[in-house]
């Protein structure tokens, strides 16, 4: 599932699954599924999809945020290669 792509895909993979990991142990919809062993409650198939969409909806924001200078810069730098060259 973390495979990346592109120029370093792999270090946004590794962002992706380290960020999701702590989304998932934090969230307060997946700490209130009971996961004892002696009656383990079924999470409904509706909530699983909200929390994982929101999961990944969680982790583009951080990827967005965190390297938004990064990829603005780079847009600018090749507008004006393309402009000069």
């Amino acid at each position: 599932m973390f495979d990346g792509h592109g120029t370093n895909g792999e270090r946004v993979s590794a962002y992706a699954m380290g960020h999701m990991l702590d989304y998932v142990k934090n969230a307060s919809w997946f700490k209130e599924v009971n996961c004892s062993t002696t009656s383990p409650e079924l999470v409904q198939d509706d909530k699983m999809k909200k929390g994982i969409k929101c999961c990944f909806k969680y982790v583009q924001d951080k990827l967005r945020d965190q390297y938004c200078d990064f990829l603005v810069d780079n847009k600018k730098k090749k507008i004006a290669r393309d402009r000069y060259d």
